[in-house]
């Protein structure tokens, strides 16, 4: 009797965690990461070579509505905060996210991409020379895959590793800046 208890119960919760990504549902996600880099970039303005070091934090904000069972599309929003030995900047961007899961067990391998638009930020400040404030816009995109541990019918632990690239050009000049970064970052989903 205790066995067959214990079997209805798994199939039970394993019917529930099959019921939270169908057709028709929501979902809403946050996620952080942190890093420090070490970067070394040539300025095309003078040809010369520099190093600095970096520490940045990243906060995002996702939603979505599952077009079919385990695919969903939405909408992120993400603020950076990111400093270097001389400047520090802000970026926020926005735009269009798509999520895929896989399996339907409480371990769930996820692939996500997204594509949006940036907005920088930058103040800089140089020993001798003084500061000044800057605003670059352009494009940004990510692609990354991981791991959703479904907790309960409607949260997940997310886990994921990927590769982004931001592509942005200074207001008012031909100055550009283009990064890529690879990233582990932790999150969550809610699903509704």
């Amino acid at each position: 009797m205790k066995k067959l208890l214990l079997i209805s119960l798994i199939a039970l919760c394993i019917n529930n965690l099959q019921a939270q990504m169908q057709q028709g549902k929501f979902f809403i996600g946050g996620s952080t990461n942190l890093n420090a880099t070490f970067l070394k970039y040539k300025s095309d303005d003078n040809g010369q070579t520099s190093t600095s070091n970096m520490s940045k934090i990243d906060f995002g904000l996702s939603g979505g509505y599952f077009i079919a069972n385990n695919i969903a599309l939405g909408l992120f929003n993400s603020l950076t905060y990111s400093k270097t030995d001389y400047s520090k900047a802000t970026m926020i961007s926005i735009g269009p996210v798509g999520r895929i899961y896989f399996g339907n067990s409480h371990v769930r391998p996820i692939l996500s991409g997204s594509f949006g638009y940036t907005f920088e930020k930058q103040n800089e400040t140089y020993s001798g020379v003084g500061s000044y404030d800057s605003k670059f816009s352009g494009a940004n995109f990510s692609l990354s895959g991981g791991a959703a541990f479904i907790f309960s019918e409607s949260v997940s632990l997310d886990i994921m590793a990927g590769y982004s690239g931001t592509y942005l050009k200074q207001s008012n000049s031909n100055y550009k800046i283009n990064t890529n970064n690879l990233a582990i970052s932790l999150g969550f989903s809610i699903f509704l």
